[in-house]
């Protein structure tokens, strides 16, 4: 297993959240699974200052083979792997902890569409995430109360209800949340987008700002 300094995890992380953002997370697919070609998958590359890293998101074929729609999770794979600096080195896996903080460098800076559709036979809305230009999933529905909903509280059930779909892909409940909650109110109320220095600030930064003893 690999062992990255923080320096190098937080250049990774800032990387994949840029390039995330420019296609949907998966090449356009077809509703009918049995046609999806075999390479349905995107592959980033990574050039840290000492190591080159293999980013791989990928349609998850055998798990909706094996289940009816609507799925109970997110039909994606994701691969991290150390590359070396020279294409063609021995790949290393990342460990848990480095996957999961460039997983979620990935869903924080996807082009991933929230979208929420009202039934029009009950105050019901269903919730549906995009996951290519032509892939839909069902993340469960936002139950319309009587109540007034505050953003706050949509983006609340809309993220809890994406956890729900994705909860393998996080360390913690709290991180899953914290970053669906966010993609729910850019998606769907407008708020701004952070930079990737935001979330993954310089080191030089972070020594800056650091208290001195």
């Amino acid at each position: 297993m690999s062992t990255l300094c923080q320096a190098e995890i937080f250049d990774a992380c800032r990387a994949i959240y840029k390039m995330a953002g420019e296609d949907f997370m998966l090449p356009p697919l077809i509703r009918d699974v049995e046609t999806i070609a075999a390479s349905s998958s995107r592959v980033y590359y990574i050039q840290t200052k000492s190591n080159r890293l293999q980013f791989v998101v990928e349609f998850n074929k055998s798990y909706v083979y094996k289940n009816k729609f609507p799925l109970m999770k997110l039909p994606l794979l994701f691969k991290c792997r150390l590359c070396g600096l020279i294409p063609g080195n021995l790949e290393i896996d990342l460990d848990d902890a480095e996957r999961a903080a460039l997983i979620r460098a990935f869903l924080l800076g996807a082009k991933a569409p929230i979208v929420v559709e009202k039934n029009a036979l009950a105050e019901r809305y269903k919730i549906l995430l995009q996951l290519s230009s032509t892939f839909f999933i069902e993340c469960g529905e936002l139950v319309d109360e009587g109540r007034d909903l505050t953003s706050d509280v949509i983006c609340a059930r809309v993220g809890m209800s994406l956890y729900d779909k994705s909860k393998d892909f996080f360390g913690s409940r709290r991180e899953g949340l914290a970053v669906w909650s966010a993609r729910a109110g850019q998606e769907l109320f407008g708020r701004p987008r952070p930079s990737a220095e935001f979330f993954w600030p310089f080191v030089s930064q972070k020594a800056e700002a650091a208290p001195s003893s």
